[in-house]
Parts: C-alpha cells; sequence; structure tokens
C-alpha cells in the first residue's frame, strides 16, 4: 500500500486552505497512516493554512501521546511552511506540540528542519545564524524545539532580535540544556530579562560544556549581572577549545566534570514551570 512506502509528500502550490490541513492531519494521526513518511511539504498556498490549519497539524504531531490513543506516531522530520500565513499563533501552537515531542522518548519523531517565511533549518544544518530578522516569542517557541532535538546543529546565533523577549529566551535556553550537539548560543540584544538571567545561571551549571553569551544588550540581565558575568566569562574560557578540537574538548570536559563534582552540593535547579511557562521541564 502506498501508505507504508511514502516517504516525501509535495502538496506544495495548492489551495488547501485550513480544511485541507485539517484532513492531512486526520491523515498523520490515522492508526494505518503514511508510517514512513519523513518531507512534509506544504508551501505557497493560494488558500494559506493559517492559523487554524497550524493547530490542526499541530494536534496531529502529538496525538499518539495521548492515554489510551492509537493514533499513529508522528512521522515526519522535516517541514515546509513557507507562504502558508502561520502567524504567531499558529507558529506558538506548532512550537507547543515540538516541545511535547521533544520530551518524548523514541518515537514520535522529532521535527528537526522545518521552514518558514522567516527563516529555516535544515537537517543537515550545523550552524544557525538567524540574528536580526525581527524574530519574536513565536518564532522563539518553534526554534527551541528544532534546537532541542536537532542531531548536527553546534552554534546557534539569534542576536540583535528584541522582540524574543524573556520568555522566548527562557524557552531557547530550555532548547539548548536539551540539545544533545550544541556546543554555543548566542542571544545579546534580544530583550532578556529576569527569568532568562536565572535560567541562563542554571544553565552554566548544569551544563559546563555548552557556551551561552547574552549579556550584551539586554537590559533586564545587565542591571545587576555581575555574578552571572563571572560565571559565563568562565564557562567560555572553559569551553572555548571544546568548540575547536577533539583533544582539548577531552581536556575541558575532565576540568569541568571536576568543577561539577565540586559544587554538586549547590548546583541551581530550575523548573521553566516557575516562570509561566510548563512546556520544558527542566533547566
Amino acid at each position: 500500500p502506498l501508505a507504508s512506502c511514502l516517504t516525501d509528500l509535495d502538496l506544495s502550490h495548492n489551495s488547501l486552505g485550513p480544511q485541507g490541513a485539517a484532513a492531512i492531519a486526520r491523515m498523520l494521526a490515522a492508526r494505518t497512516g503514511p508510517h514512513r513518511l519523513r518531507r512534509l511539504r506544504l508551501a505557497s498556498q493560494s488558500a494559506a493554512l493559517g492559523p487554524e490549519g497550524a493547530s490542526k497539524l499541530a494536534a496531529s504531531m502529538t496525538a499518539s501521546l495521548t492515554p489510551g490513543s492509537d493514533a499513529m506516531a508522528w512521522p515526519v522530520v522535516s517541514m515546509d511552511l513557507t507562504l502558508c500565513n502561520l502567524t504567531p499563533k499558529g507558529k506558538e501552537a506548532l512550537g507547543a506540540a515540538m516541545a511535547t515531542l521533544a520530551t518524548a522518548h523514541h518515537r514520535p519523531s522529532k521535527l528537526m528542519a522545518i521552514r518558514t517565511d522567516e527563516w529555516s533549518v535544515e537537517l543537515d544544518d550545523t550552524e544557525l545564524d538567524l540574528s536580526n530578522l525581527g524574530l519574536d516569542l513565536s518564532d522563539a517557541s518553534m526554534l527551541a524545539g528544532v534546537i532541542a532535538t536537532h542531531k548536527h546543529l553546534r552554534r546557534v546565533k539569534l542576536d540583535h532580535n528584541p522582540s524574543i523577549g524573556d520568555k522566548g529566551g527562557v524557552l531557547l535556553l530550555g532548547g539548548a540544556r536539551a540539545s544533545e550537539t550544541l556546543g554555543s548560543i548566542s542571544l545579546n540584544h534580544c530583550g532578556l530579562g529576569a527569568a532568562a538571567t536565572t535560567v541562563a545561571s542554571a544553565l552554566v551549571d548544569a551544563k559546563p560544556g555548552l557556551k551561552v553569551e547574552c549579556l550584551e544588550g539586554n537590559l533586564g540581565i545587565s542591571q545587576g549581572s555581575g555574578k552571572l558575568r563571572t560565571k559565563l566569562e568562565q564557562a567560555a574560557n572553559n569551553v572555548d577549545g571544546l568548540l575547536l578540537t577533539p583533544s582539548a574538548a577531552t581536556a575541558t570536559n575532565a576540568a569541568t566534570n571536576t568543577a561539577a563534582a565540586a559544587t554538586s552540593t549547590t548546583a541551581t535547579s530550575l523548573s521553566v514551570e516557575s516562570v509561566d511557562d510548563g512546556r520544558w521541564r527542566r533547566v
């Protein structure tokens, strides 16, 4: 049957609209759906999917995680949503679903590559520079899920996107915490504040192999950030070698593991729920 062998579905340049998106969502949640489907292209819809269509797709992503559900596990790892008029509401719905997928073990698949009107991430990307693109909280919501699950990303730079804000910063830092590959994330001039300050501080303690840059141009962090600045600068010095050579990485890991052991009794643990967002369970 077609459903058992379909790996790539291109429905771009059609007039799907929200009803078409709902039909696709039903197909992707059906018990006998195309479980081998990896790439879904929905770009350039003359009748845009809109936030309603995006919400339908988001619901199908997590349908199999509902207790007692017989829905097919979400199979898609790459999706093209350019010129679909997602709006911030639609992006936030997709972002919430992606965060849920990120914390699920094994199946369902994780959505690691995605294209929107403002930005795109590909499956084989190792570096991502989305600086100065006017990204906001809804973009941060989706990008956090990508960062958390991507298999190759090593560096992410999101500087000069002030509309990301404090909550967006929390989500992105949470995604960085969950990533198994990321070595550096930069969020300068992104409107970060007190909540992101707390998360960044805890993140450096919990993941000393990660370089976090967020002290420049974030007024909420700059005020009273002396201790955080010292902590981030020390961490950056420790991990610079990690981002360059395997031999340096070995030495760095040994040093940071020793430091972590010495401070394990006082290391900070933070639930993102405490900053009014429950999608990322721990940082």
